[in-house]
């Protein structure tokens, strides 16, 4: 699963199963997972119900690409890791804007789109 998620999705943050499981109500409560990675050959975990076996063999890790919220695993997780990010969105954004629809002054990567006026400007 490639991608941003919004929040802080980039770079995710590896978190031991039994870690995420201990924190899912608490220190992990606004994250969200985008991979698990199996690292024993009887690897799994449980989400929302369903138990879910990562096949791991000999030649390495095995791993699932899927969107999970911790707070709603249902077991302890068992030979696995998790791939986080924070979600909570109450990071501060940094940079400036001017208040004019015609010049831009900031960061670049918060610079606003303004649809209207003749077309797309930003």
């Amino acid at each position: 699963m490639a991608g941003n998620y919004g929040g802080n999705s980039l770079p995710t943050t590896p978190i031991s199963g039994d870690t995420l499981w201990s924190g899912r109500l608490t220190t992990y409560a606004n994250w969200e997972c985008t991979k698990i990675v199996g690292t024993l050959a009887t690897a799994n975990f449980t989400y929302e119900g369903t138990v879910y076996p990562i096949n791991t063999d000999s030649a390495g890790n095995s791993s699932i690409d899927m969107l999970i919220k911790p707070s709603k695993l249902t077991a302890i997780p068992y030979g696995v890791w998790f791939a986080c990010y924070e979600c909570g969105c109450s990071g501060s954004m940094t940079g400036t804007a001017s208040a004019s629809s015609v010049t831009y002054v900031g960061a670049a990567v918060y610079a606003p789109t303004i649809i209207g006026s003749g077309g797309l400007n930003s």
